[in-house]
């Protein structure tokens, strides 16, 4: 996942819920019924499809296939998300695990 300029605490907390079954069945193994089942209308306001599309892209490997290019995870529409409504995360400032946790998990 790439560095958004203070995303590296929000990153490293998406890779492990990643590595939690309930999150892996919720967010990757239903991917296909989720983008199906989707409302494009406002993607930057759907958490189980910004969930989803994190989810697929960190369990896909297509982000890992060809070295020589830096593609990367940009989860910008993500982190917006989870951090709308929270000055706090408005700005380039670090935060910490803990308060992206607290923001995924209520």
């Amino acid at each position: 996942m790439d560095n958004l300029g203070n995303t590296c605490y929000m990153n490293s907390v998406m890779q492990v819920l990643f590595t939690i079954p309930s999150f892996i069945e919720d967010y990757v193994n239903k991917a296909e019924e989720t983008f199906a089942n989707a409302s494009f209308d406002n993607p930057e306001s759907n958490f189980q499809l910004q969930m989803t599309k994190l989810g697929h892209a960190l369990w896909s490997g297509d982000y890992s296939k060809n070295p020589e290019e830096e593609i990367g995870i940009k989860p910008v529409m993500f982190k917006n998300l989870i951090g709308r409504g929270h000055t706090e995360f408005s700005g380039k400032g670090q935060q910490g695990g803990f308060q992206i946790l607290d923001l995924i998990i209520t």
